[in-house]
């Protein structure tokens, strides 16, 4: 998770290559909202294109892990959004397979799906939380 943040936020796209199976699919629930995709997005190629485009400041300031439907979860606060219609909150669900590559990326944008989520106090998450997010996502 750490490598593929750190990828992401400096689009480094030779390094998130080496993160994604060759036909990863990426989906976002967007409600409609701008920058997120409306269809899946398939392969690597399209993968780091369509995220260099919709996160082009690299993704969320803060990270935190909080419950969502009672497991712990990866959340994400872009506290100032640069950009009008740009989300604020993010909650990434990624797939990864048996060798630690990530097979699917799933985001959900939509406001009022993530309303009842606590975005305030965000703290840098232990690793034990970030280890029980991914092996419950």
């Amino acid at each position: 998770m750490d490598a593929f943040l750190l990828h992401m936020s400096t689009h480094n796209a030779e390094a998130l290559q080496t993160l994604f199976v060759d036909d990863i699919a990426s989906t976002n629930d967007n409600a409609g909202r701008r920058y997120a995709a409306r269809l899946p997005v398939i392969g690597i190629d399209k993968n780091i294109l369509f995220y260099a485009k919709a996160a082009p400041f690299g993704g969320p300031e803060k990270l935190s892990v909080r419950p969502i439907n009672g497991l712990p979860a990866l959340v994400g606060l872009q506290a100032k959004s640069p950009l009008a219609g740009y989300p604020k909150k993010i909650v990434p669900h990624l797939e990864i397979d048996k060798d630690g590559r990530i097979v699917g990326l799933h985001c959900t944008l939509a406001t009022k799906k993530l309303s009842g989520i606590n975005f305030r106090n965000f703290r840098r998450p232990e690793v034990g939380e970030l280890l029980r997010a991914i092996l419950h996502t």
